[in-house]
């Protein structure tokens, strides 16, 4: 109904640094949202008594979180609603909503609204009290991505490089700027976020070392596994505490796969495109002009990887699997892998759930092609379920460090001996 427009929505939490800004984004369609806590134990153990294994690991979690919230006595059920999203593609993740609601049906929460937040023009869901004005929120929601994968980039390079007598840890810092960037959203403010991105560059580069070396490991996999710290047993916070600089993925780049799958569409005869090519390219450049403003601003910072054209990856990619394989990650994850590669990144860890069609699948298809493409890369694909040993993890983590920190020894020692 239109009057549940004031009801509270409940999300289930996705990425550090990212989920912090779905509040205030949703609030410039005069939406209340909350954001539920990152995933716990407690978490996937609900969310098996609603599912099973052969459901991804994140939809356990995903579906546990959100029961759990429902459960806890926190909210006003007469005044609560869920929301997810839907792909609408081969992924696994388009089921989420009928396992939600299912379980939501199970536990007597029938009346409570379960919202689609659809991503995918091939899903039609009637919600007359829900209706997200994209015209109005897709400039700003752009903006805060573009600060958000940024400001990613300048923490996993300063966490390993901070400097003893620094005052303020990275991690207080990416904390402080979050929570600002976010206001920032709120007050529809761009030149804001552009401003406080200057002045994040600025404090982190006062509180790092620029002499010091790091071992580096890029990090690729599936949407949710690699951006969510619990489903992925902590293994970025393990990493930087080993003092190894994690190259983050960026979110803005995997939303932007679709317009290659727009070629590719057209191009194999996949399927028919009525937007005309011409339109969505335009939309694109556009996009890329936002990021490479946030990029120039950080380019003082030593340590910053500007983002990559989408394009660019996606012809990487064709020397390994055809644009055409655009379920999950698809293409997308090779192409990452690839260009980490030609960007001097010789150590990558792909993270996926067990059994992830579009991900454990692919990953386990294109190792030997990416490995002997680049020999010299040590790569390292890592499972996750309910299920997953953290021991056999860590001792496969140590090996990869190890190596990395092997690598960057001889390479300090031949610039050693050059000079």
């Amino acid at each position: 109904m239109p009057e549940d427009r004031r009801r509270t929505i409940i999300a289930p939490y996705f990425a550090e640094g990212y989920s912090e800004f779905l509040p205030a984004l949703f609030s410039l369609a005069d939406y209340n949202l909350v954001c539920l806590p990152t995933g716990s134990q407690a978490d996937a153990e609900t969310g098996l008594s609603y599912a099973n294994n052969d459901v991804c690991y994140p939809a356990t979690i995903v579906i546990g979180s959100i029961m759990n919230a429902l459960n806890s006595g926190n909210y006003d059920l007469n005044n609560t609603a869920v929301i997810i999203t839907q792909t609408g593609g081969q992924c696994r993740a388009t089921n989420y909503y009928s396992l939600i609601k299912n379980a939501m049906v199970r536990s007597g929460y029938a009346n409570v609204p379960l919202l689609s937040l659809a991503t995918s023009s091939d899903i039609s869901n009637t919600q007359p009290g829900f209706n997200i004005p994209w015209r109005k929120v897709a400039p700003m929601l752009t903006h805060a991505m573009a600060y958000a994968d940024a400001l990613n980039r300048l923490y996993h390079s300063a966490a390993v490089r901070t400097l003893p007598s620094a005052k303020v840890s990275a991690l207080e810092l990416r904390n402080r700027y979050i929570y600002l960037g976010t206001e920032a959203v709120r007050n529809r403010d761009k030149k804001a976020l552009q401003r406080l991105m200057e002045e994040a560059v600025a404090e982190y580069n006062s509180i790092i070392d620029r002499e010091k070396s790091a071992p580096v490991i890029g990090l690729v996999g599936e949407i949710y596994v690699k951006y969510n710290s619990f489903s992925h047993k902590n293994v970025v916070k393990w990493l930087l505490e080993e003092g190894v600089e994690v190259v983050p993925p960026s979110l803005i780049e995997f939303f932007s796969t679709s317009f290659v799958s727009r070629h590719a569409n057209r191009e194999l005869n996949i399927r028919q495109e009525h937007t005309p090519v011409w339109i969505t390219d335009s939309i694109y450049r556009y996009l890329r002009h936002i990021v490479k403003k946030y990029d120039r601003i950080c380019a003082s910072y030593p340590f910053y990887r500007p983002s990559s054209n989408i394009f660019d990856i996606a012809r990487l990619s064709k020397r390994v699997i055809s644009t055409a394989a655009d379920f999950g990650e698809g293409w997308f994850l090779p192409g990452e892998i690839c260009h980490l590669a030609e960007s001097g990144v010789s150590n990558v860890i792909s993270l996926q759930p067990f059994g992830c069609i579009a991900n454990h699948v692919i990953s386990k298809g294109i190792e030997k092609r990416l490995r002997t493409l680049y020999p010299d890369v040590n790569m390292l694909f890592l499972d996750f379920d309910s299920s997953t040993s953290e021991a056999n993890v860590y001792n496969r983590l140590h090996f990869l460090v190890d190596n990395a920190r092997k690598q960057l020894n001889s390479k300090l020692s031949t610039l050693n001996s050059q000079l």
